[in-house]
C-alpha cells in the first residue's frame, strides 16, 4: 500500500473543474500521515479526518490557501489504530478517501 493520487485513479473525487491531484503517505501510516494536494489557484481549503465512526478526528486544514503545493502533516502518535477517512473541500473540488493507522 502506497500514497494514493486520486485525481488519476478517479477514486473518490468528483471533478467540478481541474484535476485536484491528492495524495497521502505513508498509508497505513503509524506516527504520522502526510497529505499533499496542489492548488491551480488560491482557495479556501477545509482538510477533516474521521474516524470508522464517522466522528471528527481532526480539522488540519480550515482557510484560504495559496496556488502551489501544499503539505500538512497529521501526528497520528496519540491516535488509536483503525481506519480513518479524510474529506478535503478546496474550491469546488471534493476529494475524500480512508487511511489506515497501524
Amino acid at each position: 500500500m502506497g500514497a494514493y493520487d486520486l485525481a488519476n485513479s478517479g477514486v473518490g473525487i468528483r471533478n467540478c473543474g481541474p484535476a485536484l491531484a491528492f495524495s497521502v503517505w505513508p498509508n497505513p501510516c503509524s506516527a504520522s500521515a502526510t497529505f499533499t494536494y496542489s492548488l491551480a489557484q488560491p482557495s479556501q481549503v477545509l482538510l477533516c479526518v474521521y474516524d470508522n465512526l464517522g466522528r471528527l478526528a481532526a480539522t488540519l486544514v480550515n482557510g484560504t490557501q495559496q496556488t502551489g503545493e501544499q503539505t500538512i502533516e497529521w501526528d497520528t502518535k496519540n491516535w488509536p489504530a483503525g481506519v480513518y477517512h479524510y474529506r478535503i473541500l478546496a474550491g469546488n473540488q471534493v476529494g475524500s478517501g480512508k487511511m489506515v493507522k497501524r
